[in-house]
């Protein structure tokens, strides 16, 4: 199939690494690729576009070297119909791109929308729009097909949940010792909820004063962090397996989620986890089991998780071996052959290979 994916932007985030790999996945399966990325979102006035383009496109592509794009990558001045190849598939991978797609002639391709979170928390209405869209929409867990259908109207084809590259995350079990050092993902919206983790795990200090905190994120300016806590900012993606090696268990403290990625990744690399219960979190994160798993919102229940962790080896060393073999269980191979079959349909004709 000749398939193109329509991007608003690239960025060093969980949302773009998985459009990246999927797009170089679909590459791999023996399909034609392309990625169309702006310049900028915002037109600009004729003219304008272009110019800053000529001059901007050539830093992006640099910058971009960090996704080792496999497919052919397009950056334009601005999203517009015609700069849509024709081919089989045109599929947007957000709400910014969605009404593009909508508007593209026939031989642009069937017309899809990849769905890996409901983006309504910034723009409700015109996101929640697009989810009405004429597009054949695929969801990355049963909680966002659940919210589409529920409260948007809209009708989901397909859900694809979301695996792991494990050539990526070499990791192995922890062995069964009290945690010290906890992660946590950094995330300034509240959402993500940091302040929930951070707060979390002050309360669990006031009985073990020993624990460390190690704060992943994507900064521009460094935020201040409290005296236990160490951050590790803009780190390269092939490093940040090392990240996730350094923690001895991890804190997935968001309250809403498309997916939930740090945690699984942290469990893939036998960190023992607790987290709250969103998006896609039930299917790796089982409450006992392989994670401590909360509500959203509950600090309380975090920070009880911290405190069992940081008290109880054997439950560490349970935890980690249970929830590693999990995360390990869900495959990105998986997750791109269920994408290519979901496409496959649109056409009308058999999945390559099959």
């Amino acid at each position: 199939m000749r398939i193109t994916i329509v991007l608003p932007f690239l960025r060093l985030t969980g949302g773009s690494k998985v459009l990246v790999d999927l797009a170089n996945g679909l590459v791999a399966r023996g399909h034609e690729v392309t990625g169309v990325v702006p310049v900028r979102l915002k037109r600009l006035p004729a003219g304008l576009g272009r110019i800053e383009w000529l001059w901007r496109a050539p830093a992006m592509r640099r910058k971009y070297r960090w996704f080792t794009p496999r497919f052919e990558l397009r950056i334009v001045p601005e999203l517009d119909v015609s700069a849509i190849p024709p081919g089989d598939i045109v599929m947007a991978s957000a709400w910014q791109t969605a009404e593009l797609v909508a508007a593209c002639p026939p031989e642009c391709g069937a017309r899809a929308y990849l769905v890996q979170d409901v983006e309504t928390h910034e723009h409700p209405e015109r996101a929640g729009a697009t989810y009405r869209l004429p597009l054949a929409k695929i969801a990355t867990s049963d909680w966002i097909a659940r919210e589409l259908e529920e409260h948007w109207g809209a009708t989901v084809d397909a859900v694809v949940p979301l695996g792991l590259d494990l050539t990526q995350l070499p990791g192995k079990p922890r062995p069964p010792r009290p945690a010290r050092r906890f992660g946590m993902l950094y995330g300034t919206h509240p959402r993500k909820g940091f302040s929930d983790g951070l707060a979390a795990f002050e309360e669990a200090r006031r009985s073990a004063p020993g624990l460390e905190l190690l704060v992943l994120g994507r900064v521009k300016t460094p935020p201040s962090l409290p005296p236990y806590a160490r951050g590790r900012w803009n780190v390269d993606p092939a490093q940040v397996a090392s990240v996730y090696g350094e923690a001895d268990a991890w804190i997935g403290p968001s309250r809403s989620e498309g997916w939930g990625l740090p945690p699984m990744e942290a469990m893939a690399m036998g960190c023992a986890v607790v987290t709250t219960r969103v998006g896609g979190t039930p299917y790796f994160a089982e409450n006992e089991v392989t994670a401590l798993v909360v509500e959203p919102g509950d600090v309380a229940g975090l920070a009880r998780g911290v405190s069992r962790l940081a008290a109880d080896g054997g439950l560490v060393g349970r935890l980690s071996e249970a929830g590693f073999a999990r995360a390990r269980q869900l495959t990105f191979e998986s997750t791109v052959q269920g994408v290519e079959e979901a496409l496959a349909r649109l056409t009308g004709g058999p999945r390559p290979g099959a």
